[in-house]
């Protein structure tokens, strides 16, 4: 799937990937975030129709969160979706195909989409953290090495005393 971007209401030139847009809220320059493109919904009514809440979703969703894989998209919606609700359904949909989008409007979806958005946030910051963390790890082993009169043996000493993670060793 081409990956849909997000360009700021001010500045279309200021273009983001839909994490990016999430994580930042808002665009430097003051404008909101908008897919460039609204992506289409290749899935007849019928389908539409026989599909639960959660798999609706991640089928709407996926067409605009397409830097997200399957696995985190689908964990993000059954987290939002879980046991905490009143009801055990997710949403109650009348029979007619229109019902769907008129409750799209509730209080209560609003809520869910919340939940969703929150884990997703939650994610995208714990994944930079890893990032920043391995970075940080990385600077201080080359700053011990290029101090280091005998690199080798004290990439050798640091292993052995546990200040390195073994496991970016084997």
């Amino acid at each position: 799937m081409k990956q849909l971007m997000y360009k700021s209401t001010r500045d279309p030139a200021v273009r983001v990937t839909a994490s990016e847009a999430i994580l930042a809220g808002l665009s430097e320059d003051g404008g909101l975030f908008v897919p460039e493109t609204i992506p289409a919904l290749d899935i007849s009514w019928e389908r539409l129709a026989e599909m639960d809440y959660r798999e609706t979703a991640y089928e709407v969703m996926s067409r605009f969160l397409t830097d997200f894989t399957e696995e985190e998209l689908r964990g993000c919606i059954n987290a939002a979706y879980d046991s905490k609700f009143d009801i055990p359904e997710i949403t109650r949909l009348k029979e007619e195909k229109v019902a769907l989008f008129e409750q799209m409007l509730t209080e209560q979806i609003r809520q869910e989409e919340f939940q969703i958005r929150k884990r997703i946030i939650t994610k995208q910051i714990k994944d930079k953290q890893q990032i920043a963390d391995e970075k940080r790890r990385c600077y201080a082993l080359t700053a011990k090495l290029d101090s280091a009169e005998r690199p080798i043996q004290t990439l050798k000493r640091l292993y052995e005393a546990d200040e390195l993670n073994h496991e970016h060793m084997k």
